[in-house]
């Protein structure tokens, strides 16, 4: 008759004094005491007892004391029980009762031995090689044992190592055995041991699944405002990071680490709670040990997970219900649409008004002192003329990036009582804070709206103000486009390019000097039917080579006389003399790409909403301004081919650029987490938050109810 059994073994080291201290506790029938002085070796058998051997190395003498434990007759012990010998070395120990954690080197091994039998065993040994191997580094010249002791062969029989891994307690320190009832930890009557925090690594079990599982718990559960589960913060704060990896685990695989008690090793049973994406597991054994897992560290009082899901939502431009929907449709457990708007407006909105206003005196305290260069245009929500807002953004063309923006809403104020009116009023109030961070603005490079070119020749009179030439070459060639398909008019069509291009050179060759450049301008017309000398004083002729034959324009006709009536347009003449030479919008152009991808036209945003993914956007155009052209491991520029929808068919080649960066969501992340932990709650950090916001679009008259319109409503069609 056999039995299995398990001891905990521990080893002492006092540095001070070269002594060594061993105690073991075990349940058992024998003892083992040496002697090394003389190299003997004796074993005697008493009954249930309590053992501790002491080794002086001063003069080399061992001795041994045994206490007899008191345990009840009447415990029945099965005949045979399987236990795990756990060695785990342990260093730099001061004391009896001072000990360390235990290091990563460790060794598991299964005795099977004699019912009478057993052997305490404590020394440094590694988890590597055999069972005979290691019984021999156990005993070899490394051990604290001066001499190898013979082993009982049973016991050498029985070893077996786990080469699978080793199994992680819950605790720091194995758990010992009982001196009650042969069990592992705590039975409830024995005096309580001081624990330290759970492992980290989530505990190995077996494969034997217990068929009395049966987990419980409303999958439908959404938490209250304030009661999501939350912990204080001495007890959730954890060490944690944005960069750390996190993985999709589904809840069979995840059930299988929580079948056994990590105390006892007992089956115990599961119960889940749900905190959005936070799943927190507690398991409860017969012997009543209980342990908590949860599956995200917390910050403040919030789950990191549920907070990371709210930020990605928003530092991404996702939409939050449609990104929300297809996790749904995975069964991933997600924070609903409205916990994410809770988040949006507690945390995310306050956080990156905070970093965007930190990079924007950044950017502005860099152009203080000097004459400045500034671009500006505006961008509606939607297309039409029935826009809700408007975001008009500067643009400084020494540093490549957007320093300032002006989110403006229809009809929030009586200088905006249509759609129209609202880019002016962005770029009144742009320039108004400019100029109060001492901003010297040396010219002001706009399309060209009319109530802009008013303000600007009224109440600016001091900055230069110039008309961007993309703008201004994008309406001409529309215009001739048209023009090529009125009757006779269609040898007009291949000019339309030439003529683009024309205007082009004019701006950029003309250096700022109007004058010549409406005289270069006007010998367009001029040209198209080869005549190249006698335009103005400015510009008597034209700069180019010999043009070679070409589909030139009969003066005079239908196509000439449409060229003459667009190029000469008396509004086009005028302003043609405020062409910027060298600032243009294209930067700007190339950040309401980027705007469009942060807030779609097709997707309403409240206030705050559109101001936060605005500044998103600026945020990530600033950082990915200035990359450079990307290179192949030979040192040759990489192109791509495109075929742009504006050239109607036409093959052009751009250059590719490296790849985008995101460093600014670390920032914006930091400041999420430093709120959620400053502001633990919803109700506290809402209550700090003042946001400006004004007031919302209210349609003039009394708003009728709804039951009034109910009963007024009509169908085009009778109902079937």
């Amino acid at each position: 008759m056999t039995r299995h059994f398990c001891c905990k073994l521990t080893a002492l080291q006092d540095t001070s004094n070269g002594s060594c201290t061993s105690q073991s506790k075990a349940i058992h029938q024998s003892s083992t005491t040496m002697d090394t002085s003389n190299g003997s070796c004796t074993s005697q058998s008493k009954a249930i007892h309590q053992s501790s051997t002491t080794m002086d190395t001063s003069n080399g003498s061992c001795t041994s004391q045994s206490t007899p434990i008191h345990q009840s007759s009447t415990t029945m012990m099965p005949p045979k029980v399987t236990r795990t010998l756990a060695i785990q070395v342990r260093t730099k120990c001061r004391s009896v009762s001072t000990q360390t954690r235990p290091q990563t080197r460790s060794a598991y091994v299964q005795v099977n031995t004699a019912i009478r039998q057993s052997l305490a065993v404590q020394t440094d040994i590694s988890a590597t090689g055999d069972a005979w191997d290691l019984l021999d580094r156990l005993h070899g010249t490394s051990s604290p044992i001066s001499e190898q002791v013979p082993l009982p062969s049973e016991f050498l029989d029985s070893i077996h190592v786990e080469r699978e891994g080793p199994v992680p307690l819950a605790s720091s320190e194995p758990a010992g055995l009982c001196e009650k009832d042969d069990t592992f930890g705590d039975c409830g009557d024995c005096p309580a041991s001081p624990t330290s925090p759970p492992s980290s690594e989530p505990p190995s079990m077996c494969q034997n699944d217990d068929p009395t599982y049966d987990p419980t718990y409303d999958s439908t559960h959404e938490p209250s405002y304030d009661n999501s589960f939350e912990m204080d913060d001495e007890e959730t704060e954890q060490g944690h990071s944005r960069g750390e990896n996190k993985y999709i685990v589904y809840e069979s695989c995840l059930l299988e680490c929580f079948r056994l008690c990590v105390t006892c090793y007992a089956p115990s049973k599961p119960s889940l709670h749900l905190s959005g994406s936070c799943l927190t597991v507690t398991t409860l054994c017969p012997k009543k040990h209980s342990h908590t897992w949860s599956s995200q560290p917390y910050v403040g009082r919030k789950p990191v997970g549920n907070v990371d899901i709210a930020s990605v939502l928003l530092f991404s431009g996702s939409s939050p219900a449609p990104a929300l929907r297809m996790m749904r449709l995975m069964n991933i457990r997600v924070i609903s649409e409205r916990r994410f708007h809770d988040y949006q407006q507690a945390y995310l909105l306050p956080a990156v008004q905070t970093v965007w206003d930190r990079q924007r005196d950044e950017d502005l305290t860099a152009l203080v002192g000097e004459p400045v260069d500034l671009s500006g245009d505006g961008r509606c929500d939607s297309p039409g003329h029935s826009a809700k807002y408007m975001t008009y953004s500067f643009y400084s063309h020494r540093l490549g990036k957007i320093v300032h923006t002006e989110l403006v809403q229809v009809k929030e104020c009586p200088e905006v009582s249509a759609s129209s009116n609202m880019e002016k009023e962005g770029c009144v109030r742009g320039i108004a804070f400019l100029k109060s961070k001492n901003i010297l603005i040396r010219s002001f490079t706009t399309d060209r709206h009319s109530s802009i070119k008013a303000y600007m020749r009224i109440h600016q009179p001091t900055i230069l103000h110039l008309f961007d030439v993309w703008h201004a070459v994008k309406g001409i060639r529309k215009k001739l486009a048209a023009g090529s398909k009125c009757a006779g008019c269609k040898d007009l069509a291949p000019w339309v390019s030439t003529v683009c291009n024309h205007l082009w050179w004019c701006a950029s060759a003309s250096g700022g000097n109007g004058e010549l450049l409406a005289a270069a301008w006007s010998s367009v017309t001029n040209h198209v039917c080869n005549i190249h000398t006698g335009h103005s004083l400015l510009y008597p002729r034209c700069l180019h080579k010999d043009a070679g034959d070409k589909q030139w324009i009969v003066p005079g006709s239908p196509a000439h006389t449409k060229l003459k009536a667009i190029a000469n347009a008396p509004l086009f003449a005028k302003d043609v003399k405020q062409l910027s030479p060298n600032a243009q919008t294209y930067g700007l152009e190339s950040f309401h790409n980027v705007l469009n991808g942060f807030a779609p036209k097709s997707t309403a945003f409240s206030y705050e909403g559109m101001a936060a993914r605005t500044m998103i956007a600026i945020l990530h155009f600033n950082e990915n301004s200035s990359r450079l052209q990307a290179v192949t491991n030979e040192g040759q520029e990489q192109w791509h081919i495109k075929s742009p929808k504006a050239q109607k068919g036409a093959t052009t080649v751009y250059p590719r650029m490296t790849a985008v960066t995101f460093e600014y969501v670390d920032r914006l992340h930091e400041e999420v987490l430093e709120r959620c932990k400053t502001y633990p709650t919803f109700k506290e950090a809402l209550a700090e938050k003042s946001p400006k916001v004004p007031p919302a679009f209210v349609s003039p008259g009394p708003r009728p109810s709804k039951e009034e319109l109910v009963s007024a409503h009509r169908r085009r069609f009778a109902k079937p």
